[in-house]
């Protein structure tokens, strides 16, 4: 029977015997994990949509939860709206009056 490592970043990392034939999945639920809002890392690389019901474990593999990282997709956020027209609203004339301009490029 196969002796696999899982693990949740920040948190615990627990050695697990598992059947023969066990899949990433079932790994991670034997080891009492929510995966929700986690990646999954096999043996370090990014498991994608189904492959942790299809991908099976070897002995001494390493399974790790990590929590998602947004800090990329806001700079990609950020860029995508330089590049795209803006609507500034910019006070003029007092509080309740505002002008709207159009930014380009």
């Amino acid at each position: 029977m196969p002796q696999v490592r899982v693990g949740q970043l920040p948190g615990n990392i627990g050695e697990f015997t598992v059947p023969e034939g066990c899949t990433v999945a079932a790994a991670i639920q034997q080891a009492g994990i929510n995966p929700q809002g986690f990646e999954i890392r096999h043996q370090g690389k990014q498991l994608v949509g189904a492959d942790a019901n299809n991908l099976h474990v070897a002995n001494g593999d390493t399974i790790l939860l990590t929590k998602r990282i947004t800090g990329n997709l806001f700079r990609r956020m950020v860029g995508k709206a330089h590049r795209a027209a803006c609507i500034a609203i910019i006070e003029h004339g007092g509080p309740r009056t505002t002008r709207l301009f159009r930014l380009s490029k």
